[in-house]
């Protein structure tokens, strides 16, 4: 008899729920918002996964940025990657923002 009970003041609090919604005040929304920053990957600790996820760069050149990071030891500034064979300085400007060393 008390499970049907629980299960019956499940039920009416879901039903319930609708009525009552929750309101974000507009403020809080905007500076939420605003306080997000894309995560930006680091050139010097990503694997080959994470570096496939930069815009511009696949399985070919993310294997080569790693080969590149594994001879200099790291990447000291971004106009670094323009060692990298197949990276020009287009999409170097491109990476700006979504990297970091």
């Amino acid at each position: 008899m008390n499970l049907i009970k629980v299960i019956s003041l499940i039920f009416i609090l879901s039903a319930l729920q609708p009525l009552f919604p929750v309101e974000a005040n507009e403020q809080e929304m905007v500076s939420d918002s605003s306080q997000m920053q894309p995560l930006k990957i680091n050139l010097n600790t990503a694997d080959l996964t994470m570096l496939t996820q930069l815009p511009g760069i696949g399985e070919k050149k993310a294997q080569a940025i790693l080969d590149k990071r594994l001879e200099l030891g790291e990447f000291n500034n971004l106009d670094d990657l323009l060692l990298v064979k197949g990276i020009g300085p287009k999409l170097v400007d491109k990476l700006r923002g979504v990297v970091e060393l």
